[in-house]
């Protein structure tokens, strides 16, 4: 038996890294006394298969996660008795059975969403100016661990809205492709010629498309 899970990660819970944060969830787990199947080896550990790793700091309502189980839960049971386990910041947003011969999360994903909301230092027509941002033969961001790259084969879309003072942007990025939203951000601020409070800056992941289906969380 397989449950499929997707878990919001916020509040102190996002400056969780991902292997702390794993371990937290196999502490909750076994708080719950969820039935869930080990590997076999000298080291032993439970088998959870999770989707994407996500960046420190940033807020996330898709977390999504297999847990692989040696005996079968009331799937309501289990939601109400891990909900009641998990650190602050982590809720079980949906627990669902899958088959058990899906593949594995990684293998499915095909991209991830995000909001990304940031004060305005100037007022440009937006919609132009992202339009002319896309054009562009390549969009090159600068990476602290890989330089500057072309992320525009792995940018799948991008949009905006003002609001309040704020522009929201919408962003779909490829899951083949590790492509994080700050810097493509930094690099529309740059297109634009300063017109955005980066200082302002703050990302959500808000969910993930899988093949075959699109999960974006609750």
């Amino acid at each position: 038996m397989i449950l499929r899970l997707c878990l919001s990660k916020e509040g102190p819970a996002r400056f969780i890294s991902h292997l702390d944060y794993s371990r937290a969830i196999e502490r909750a787990l076994r708080r719950a006394q969820i039935p869930v199947q080990f590997t076999e080896g000298f080291n032993p550990r439970m088998k959870l298969s999770f989707a994407d790793a996500l960046p420190v700091g940033m807020v996330s309502r898709a977390e999504w996660l297999d847990v692989h189980l040696k005996a079968s839960v009331d799937p309501a049971e289990a939601k109400r008795r891990l909900g009641a386990s998990l650190p602050a910041g982590v809720r079980v947003l949906e627990l669902f059975v899958i088959p058990d011969n899906l593949p594995p999360l990684t293998s499915l994903l095909e991209a991830v969403t995000y909001e990304a909301t940031v004060r305005l230092r100037d007022c440009p027509d937006h919609g132009k100016l992202i339009q002319h941002f896309l054009r562009q033969e390549e969009i090159r961001v600068e990476r602290p661990s890989r330089g500057v790259i072309d992320v525009k084969g792995s940018l799948l879309d991008l949009r905006g809205e003002v609001r309040d003072g704020k522009l929201i942007v919408y962003m779909t990025t490829s899951g083949e492709k590790t492509v994080r939203p700050e810097p493509v951000i930094r690099a529309l601020d740059d297109f634009g010629g300063s017109w955005l409070d980066l200082d302002s800056l703050r990302v959500e992941k808000t969910g993930m498309v899988f093949r075959g289906s699109s999960l974006t969380g609750g």
